[in-house]
């Protein structure tokens, strides 16, 4: 199984799912991504119930996001991203799911387009 290293703020998560949604990715939500190169539906699948439970988590004040106050990079073998905006949501490989924010002020708004991007992107696979 693939891992990424999500570092921040001197902060370091091993995941095994990660989905980047990006500020404009409101307006676009073409531009939310993960940076796994090939997924197949079981993947998208794991994917899309890390969002959505995040998604429920968030609107029953289940869990609070990190606040990135700097970049994050996401780091693989073969992969290196910086991202400095929008939304990172992600599962650790020991399980526990998180949300980390650059910007408290979208959270919802952010958490709301993943979750409806993923329904799409998990129908057109069915």
């Amino acid at each position: 199984m693939k891992t990424f290293s999500l570092t921040w703020d001197m902060e370091t998560r091993t995941c095994i799912n990660v989905l980047v949604v990006p500020k404009e990715a409101i307006q676009e939500p073409g531009k939310i991504y993960s940076p796994q190169t090939s997924m197949g539906s079981q993947e998208k699948h794991a994917l899309y119930a890390v969002v959505q439970t995040l998604y429920y988590q968030y609107q029953d004040n289940e869990i609070s996001p990190d606040i990135a106050r700097s970049s994050c990079e996401i780091v693989t073998h073969d992969y290196k991203k910086i991202i400095e905006d929008g939304m990172i949501l992600f599962r650790a490989d020991d399980g526990k799911m998180g949300l980390l924010t650059f910007d408290t002020s979208n959270v919802s708004k952010l958490l709301e387009t993943a979750y409806r991007f993923c329904t799409r992107w998990i129908r057109l696979d069915i």
